[in-house]
């Protein structure tokens, strides 16, 4: 579970271990520099094998949530 801050509320993500661990990673490297851009191809590259597709991960609940809460990767 990743617990995020913003001004409005706090949310929490629920994800598997290894899963959590990369969108740590993931949020982690954009919040130290915003000008970077990451595409979802290359995220789709770092997602843990074992964990199903990177395209279902797209449509489950965490990721949805983040997009909701303003996440954007093109």
């Amino acid at each position: 579970m990743l617990t995020c801050y913003e001004q409005a509320e706090d949310f929490e993500v629920t994800t598997s271990e290894a899963a959590g661990r990369w969108l740590h990673q993931l949020l982690t490297q954009l919040r130290h520099d915003y000008d970077t851009k990451v595409l979802l191809k290359e995220a789709a590259a770092t997602f843990p094998a074992g964990e199903g597709s990177f395209e279902a991960f797209l449509q489950g609940p965490a990721w949805q949530l983040l997009r909701e809460k303003g996440l954007l990767l093109i």
